[in-house]
């Protein structure tokens, strides 16, 4: 059976645009007149022309919110962005006036800028054999490798609440434990991230050197 007949949609139906920029391009030509006038399917319930939204961004919105609560999720990037920039404020107030200018405070470029730097340009694949498997170093797809960034990020930025946080200590606070969320753990690996340091950054460095170990194995790739 082909792909048009197990499609929903008939084949004079064309894609979408889903994008701004894509609008942009065309418009004042022949072929956005022609845009206009014939059929197109169904946009994803993901797209927007929002300037607000980052395609980036909502993909670790859906990684770090909780069974499907894409309110919960949200509120969480919303707390982990204002968690940043108070760090960032704090390094900017205590540091002297020509050392301000080199203080990103902007928690957009500091999100993205740390899932770009633990992105990782390698990945193990389980090869069989005969009865032996075998982990061997491959080349990683973009998508795969930004799902690999953010899922890092997002394990190292848990942590049980009855524990400490990084860099706290639980025993200084007798009585009143301060109540600390996912959001501080979040908050704390992308600035550590953003300058190439914290847990989620060794992680990528792990990674990368079981790559080299099993290296002798590369050759193995192609009787999968």
């Amino acid at each position: 059976m082909s792909l048009a007949r197990m499609s929903m949609w008939s084949t004079k139906f064309e894609e979408p645009l889903t994008s701004k920029q894509e609008i942009d391009s065309i418009r004042n030509t022949p072929e956005y007149e022609r845009k206009v006038n014939v059929p197109i399917k169904a946009a994803l319930k993901t797209a927007t022309c929002s300037m607000f939204k980052d395609p980036l961004l909502t993909r670790f919105i859906n990684m770090v919110q909780e069974h499907s609560n894409g309110m919960k999720g949200e509120t969480i990037l919303l707390e982990t962005c204002r968690r940043i920039k108070e760090i960032q404020l704090e390094k900017f107030y205590k540091a002297s006036p020509e050392k301000r200018d080199d203080i990103e405070r902007n928690p957009t470029v500091i999100m993205k800028g740390a899932i770009e730097n633990c992105r990782p340009v390698m990945q193990l694949e389980k090869v069989k054999v005969g009865s032996v498997n075998y982990q061997v170093p491959t080349p990683i797809s973009e998508s795969r490798s930004y799902f690999e960034s953010m899922r890092w990020i997002h394990q190292t930025g848990r942590w049980d609440r009855d524990t400490h946080a990084p860099g706290k200590n639980m025993n200084a606070h007798k009585k009143i434990k301060p109540r600390i969320t996912i959001a501080d753990g979040l908050a704390k690996e992308c600035v550590d991230a953003f300058y190439h340091q914290g847990k989620a950054i060794n992680t990528m460095y792990e990674h990368h050197k079981s790559c080299e170990q099993n290296r002798a194995y590369a050759h193995y790739r192609r009787t999968k």
